[in-house]
Parts: structure tokens; C-alpha cells; sequence
């Protein structure tokens, strides 16, 4: 090994010291102000806020070196995307110090201890969440992409708790047992431990970045289409979000009330104009809280559907279309289909680009 190459993995060998670090310090601050509100322990919630200035200078120190790394060895390729990384790493690390102190404040305002099933819910959130960043953060700095699939996966499937302690906390609220300021503490509890797994799927997607020199993809968006049938507008529009805009995520539709088969009207106006459903089989509308969660966005495209969800995820979000063009006169059942068909494509194009930006179609 050359005096160049000898000193330029000395100094990554620095960086990654410091990002271990600067994980070890956020760990135990995850930790200490979570115990601190399961406990009612002011004094370490204090100590969690005040400990967040060396986390703090940490990631001064880290961007430093980052910095200073460039200038010195001018990196190209692999090391160049993995100190781009290191860079934006510090900045989802002081975010998530910054998660821990509010964690921390809230605890300082809670008039007594959380309930049990509430403490058995952030506990469960706090496992879930420092595991999800432990193996995340091992990843990036062994610079192992597959086990950064894993994290990635593990991450997402923690998304299914939100929904459960969302609920649990719903239940000690309607029992008002608990001041409105506690309630909104758990609330927030449990949000920033929610977003501390979002960091870590941001930690998998640079590690992908620095060893495969992916950059991180468009979010990819799941959608359900949702009328009373699922025989005519809603698998239309399924149909038209697919071959308009195939890469920006799934498509899907559902009735509340499904149809034996697919209207024949429609059935026939989607072969006409190239659209790929004219084998669909109407679907009954999820119900269940974790079906429905796998969905970003579901659109009633007719009829009123929020009554009939008796919960919706807590990231779900709902809209309303009402797009049910009467028949013209005649009853020209193909005039009203192209009317629809019109004003679908127009909905789509604004939500994609709301979702998407200039990539969109």
C-alpha cells in the first residue's frame, strides 16, 4: 500500500469511527428519554436534553472531516458517494437527537406515568425502532447492501404498530382518565419513534447508493381506486394510472358492494383504447386496518366511502373524486365512459404531479 492509499483509509477509518460513534450517542439517547417518560424520571430527561450539545458537535466534527477528506484526497466513485452519504447521515442523526429531546420534554409535562398499556406500546416502539436503526447504520458502515435489504424490509414491516398504538391510545383517551396534554405526549412519543424507523430506511437507501451507486428511486406509491361495484370507473382508473404512469407505483381497485363480473360497457370501452383490464375480476373493498395500511392513497372515484371505513390508517390518506358522469341523452353509454375517461386523466395528471413533480408522465 502506498503513503497516499495508507493515509486515505486512515481518514476513512476516522469517519467511520466518528459515525459509530455518533450512532452509539443517538442509541442511548433514544433510550435514556423513552425510560425517562416510562419512568416519570425528570432528571434524565433533563440530562437527555442537555446531552444533545456533544451529539451535536459530533456531527459538527463529522461534517468536518467529510470536508476536509475532499479537499485532501480529491475522491472519485465509491469513496466519493460514500462520503456524499456520511454527509447527509449527519444530518438524519442530529434529526433523530433532536426526535430524543422532544421525547425527553414531553416526558418533563406528563402529569404521571403512562398507562400500562401505553408504557407496553412505547416499549415496543423503542425495541422496534433502535433495532431498525442499529442494523440500518451496521450496514452503511460495513458497507454491506444485503444486509441492508434486510433493514429495509424490517423497517417496513414495523409500520404495522403505528396503527395498533394509535388505537391503544384512542381507548385511554375515550376512558378520560388522562389530561389532554398527556395524551398528546404519548401521541408524540410515538410519532418521533415512528420517524426514527423512517431514518433508518433513508440509512439502507445510502448504503445501496454507496455500493451499488444506486440513488435513491421516486417513492413508488400504492393507490386503491374504490367505487360501489369495482365493475366500471374504479378499475378504469386503475387501467389509466398503470399505463399512464407505470413506474410510479401500484394500482389497484375495490368495491365496497363488487360486482360478479366487470361491466360489459367498460369491458369493452378499455379494450378499445389499449388498457390491459379487460380480464378484471371486481374486488371487495379491506376493511381491515392492516390491509388498508398498505395503501398510501385510496380514491372514491363515486360515492361517499369514508362512513363506510370504520378506521383509516394513521398515513393512509383518503379523497373523494365523485366522478360519475350522468349518461348524455340517448344513452350513449360510450360518450359516458369517454366523459369519465376524460376527467380521470385530468385527476391523475394532477395527483402524479403532486406525487412525482417534472417526473411525472
Amino acid at each position: 500500500m502506498s503513503h497516499y492509499e495508507a493515509r486515505l483509509e486512515r481518514d476513512l477509518a476516522q469517519i467511520r469511527s466518528q459515525l459509530s460513534l455518533l450512532a452509539e450517542r443517538i442509541d442511548t439517547a433514544i433510550a435514556q428519554s423513552t425510560t425517562a417518560m416510562l419512568r416519570g424520571d425528570d432528571e434524565l430527561a433533563s440530562r437527555t436534553i442537555i446531552e444533545d450539545n456533544p451529539i451535536n458537535r459530533i456531527t459538527r466534527d463529522l461534517d468536518r472531516l467529510c470536508h476536509s477528506f475532499i479537499v485532501r484526497h480529491l475522491p472519485s466513485a465509491g469513496v466519493l458517494r460514500f462520503i456524499s452519504s456520511v454527509l447527509r447521515l449527519t444530518v438524519a442523526f442530529e434529526r433523530i437527537g433532536d426526535y430524543a429531546c422532544s421525547i425527553s420534554r414531553e416526558a418533563l409535562l406528563l402529569s404521571r406515568q403512562p398507562p400500562k398499556t401505553v408504557a407496553k406500546d412505547i416499549e415496543l416502539m423503542l425495541d422496534q425502532s433502535r433495532d431498525n436503526l442499529r442494523q440500518a447504520t451496521a450496514a452503511f458502515i460495513a458497507g454491506d447492501d444485503g444486509l441492508a435489504r434486510t433493514a429495509l424490509q424490517a423497517a417496513y414491516d414495523s409500520r404495522k404498530t403505528f396503527g395498533k398504538l394509535y388505537a391503544d391510545l384512542l381507548k385511554v383517551g375515550a376512558k378520560q382518565s388522562r389530561p389532554p396534554q398527556d395524551l398528546f405526549a404519548f401521541l408524540i412519543t410515538f410519532y418521533r419513534l415512528e420517524r426514527i424507523t423512517d431514518q433508518a430506511r433513508n440509512i439502507c437507501e445510502e448504503t445501496f447508493f454507496t455500493v451499488q451507486g444506486v440513488a435513491k428511486r421516486p417513492r413508488s406509491h400504492r393507490i386503491l381506486f374504490v367505487d360501489e361495484h369495482d365493475s366500471c370507473l374504479a378499475p378504469l382508473a386503475a387501467a389509466l394510472a398503470r399505463k399512464a404512469y407505470p413506474d410510479a407505483g401500484v394500482f389497484e381497485s375495490a368495491g365496497w358492494a363488487p360486482a360478479d363480473a366487470i361491466d360489459p360497457a367498460a369491458q369493452a370501452y378499455m379494450a378499445a383504447h389499449g388498457l390491459a383490464d379487460v380480464a378484471h375480476s371486481p374486488t371487495p373493498l379491506p376493511l381491515e386496518h392492516d390491509a388498508l395500511l398498505a395503501y398510501d392513497i385510496i380514491i372514491a372515484v363515486t360515492g361517499e366511502l369514508r362512513e363506510r371505513l370504520s378506521e383509516l390508517p394513521f398515513r393512509t390518506v383518503l379523497l373523494h373524486w365523485n366522478l360519475d358522469p350522468p349518461a348524455p341523452d340517448g344513452g350513449d353509454e360510450r360518450e359516458r365512459l369517454a366523459t369519465a375517461h376524460r376527467a380521470l386523466s385530468q385527476r391523475l395528471q394532477e395527483l402524479m404531479e403532486l406525487l412525482m413533480g417534472e417526473e411525472a408522465g
